[in-house]
């Protein structure tokens, strides 16, 4: 046996026959397996596209984030997640990340923040260059990552609300010191699960993060116990990921500088699906407008917030307010209530 296979066993790696030790997985019958390199960044990913993909439909993506290295990897993940993008039909990007090992005692923060902001760019690069080369559908993109991936799972996803539709961690890490530069772009709305194994060592900083979540208000943070131990359940983010499309509305508001010679002008624009057939705005000065993506001028100074009132074609409404400041200073992503 070679020395690679051993160390495989030992580790309690599982994908014999499917992953090789330095390999791509070789059963191609569903999904054909890819191993690139970020042209942006220069990291190396994995990626597993379905073999029936074609250019004439929406694909749905998951960006999936390995754990502690040598324990997981990049490769194992596009290995366990593989067959499953052929079932269900969605492509699977895994990135080779360095936030995902954080110093165990004594961990620098700032260090560690560093990481997760390098993550951050590999992540947001591989978004964008997917989303043309497949036809990812803007509103199925969804980030997901266990144990050690959690880092940049939180960190990345809720800085992002904008991109990424919802959040799935899987039996995570969790210290909230790596998560000082997320507290002031949340999105209450942006839907999150937490997973956990019944024996997971990891259970208390699972239960952790929920509490922060909550602290913060996030309204769709979702806890998850399951039976058994420490092991990764790509199943459980995908099941979670189809019911969010099914249950929660991706809306997303957005407002920035108009006029380069006219900086109290404001034009907001609101994505959202299903797709709204009615919008009303507030735009916090007295003023309402029912178009879609207004252009408002502002004629006096100040911090306004302002609220867009949704019907989609079910009948159902939804509000979202987004806070300007003008002249422009400062724009956010929606926050608010339904």
């Amino acid at each position: 046996m070679r020395c690679c296979e051993v160390l495989c066993l030992l580790m309690g790696w599982t994908l014999a026959g499917v992953v090789g030790c330095s390999g791509l997985p070789k059963d191609e019958s569903i999904v054909r397996y890819v191993k690139d390199v970020d042209p942006e960044t220069g990291t190396t990913y994995y990626l597993a596209v379905p073999t029936a993909h074609t250019a004439d439909k929406k694909w749905s993506l998951i960006v999936t984030c390995h754990g502690t290295p040598l324990w997981d990897t990049a490769l194992q993940q596009i290995g366990r997640w593989g067959h499953l993008a052929g079932d269900q039909g969605v492509v699977v990007v895994a990135p080779r990340l360095k936030g995902t090992a954080s110093d165990k005692l004594f961990p620098i923060v700032s260090r560690q923040i560093a990481k997760q902001e390098q993550d951050e760019r590999v992540i947001l690069s591989l978004v964008e260059r997917l989303k043309p080369a497949y036809n990812i559908d803007p509103a199925r993109v969804f980030l997901t990552g266990w144990s050690g991936g959690s880092y940049a799972v939180l960190f990345t996803g809720l800085r992002h609300p904008e991109v990424f539709r919802a959040l799935a961690v899987h039996q995570g890490n969790f210290d909230e010191r790596f998560l000082e530069p997320v507290t002031s772009r949340l999105n209450p709305y942006q839907p999150v699960q937490m997973s956990y194994g019944y024996t997971d060592p990891l259970k208390t900083q699972a239960k952790d993060a929920m509490k922060w979540l909550r602290k913060h208000r996030m309204a769709y943070a979702v806890p998850q116990e399951l039976t058994g131990h420490h092991r990764l359940l790509p199943q459980v983010a995908h099941d979670f990921f189809r019911r969010c499309v099914r249950e929660y509305p991706w809306i997303v508001v957005t407002a920035q500088a108009s006029r380069p010679d006219e900086l109290m002008a404001v034009k907001f624009r609101v994505r959202s699906s299903p797709p709204a057939v009615e919008h009303f705005w507030r735009f916090g000065d007295g003023s309402i407008a029912r178009t879609p993506s207004p252009e408002h001028l502002y004629t006096k100074e100040g911090t306004f917030d302002v609220q867009v009132t949704l019907k989609i074609e079910s009948g159902r409404q939804f509000v979202r307010t987004i806070r300007v400041t003008v002249p422009i200073a400062q724009i956010g992503v929606a926050a608010g209530s339904t």
